[in-house]
């Protein structure tokens, strides 16, 4: 046999005798552990259940900001409040896409009645804020009806530059109880 053949068997094999001896430490010593820390026997049961995931609270940090952030996408973008209730939208895990989920997602009622209220004032202000320093806009006015076709709904949008960036701002938007008052509803959104 030849002497580098020779050295690299023995070599493998002193890596492997090394390696074995390792585990059986690792395991005696897990052996060890386990059996001191536990005072009752494992069940089937408790392997197969997944552990309780601690949700974050709505007063939390985080959840806070998740919350903005989503109602900033609503405001921004302008998706429909039923974005909320889509499958993929509830796929998200909006802080940790490996881990587990502790944002507690809320529903579209929630976005709609508590945070926009809260939301409205300070966007106001930054879009009156905004026209004042654009020196022209243009109107445009939408009507469309609701996903569920309860309603027919009527808006107002301003679109304008402010240094080569474009903006569009819905400035108001109403219901329209019947067809014939459209007319009215459209002067009384241009006036608000």
């Amino acid at each position: 046999m030849n002497i580098g053949k020779y050295l690299k068997r023995l070599s493998e094999l002193n890596d492997f005798k090394s390696e074995a001896k390792l585990k059986r430490t690792d395991l005696s010593v897990s052996l060890q552990q386990s059996s001191s820390d536990q005072s009752t026997q494992t069940t089937v049961p408790s392997l197969t259940s997944k552990p309780k995931v601690v949700l974050w609270p709505d007063d939390y940090e985080i959840t806070k900001r998740i919350d903005k952030t989503i109602m900033d996408l609503i405001i921004v973008d302008m998706p429909p409040y039923t974005l909320m209730e889509g499958e993929a939208f509830r796929r998200l895990n909006l802080c940790d896409p490996q881990g587990v989920r502790k944002y507690r997602l809320k529903s579209e009622k929630y976005f709609r009645t508590s945070l926009m209220p809260k939301t409205y004032e300070r966007i106001r202000s930054k879009v009156q804020d905004l026209m004042a320093q654009s020196k022209w806009a243009s109107a445009t006015t939408d009507i469309w009806t609701n996903a569920y076709k309860t309603c027919s709904l009527l808006s107002f949008t301003a679109h304008f530059i402010i240094n080569y960036k474009r903006f569009k701002v819905i400035l108001g938007a109403c219901v329209l109880e019947q067809d014939h008052y459209i007319e009215q509803k459209f002067t009384d959104t241009v006036n608000e």
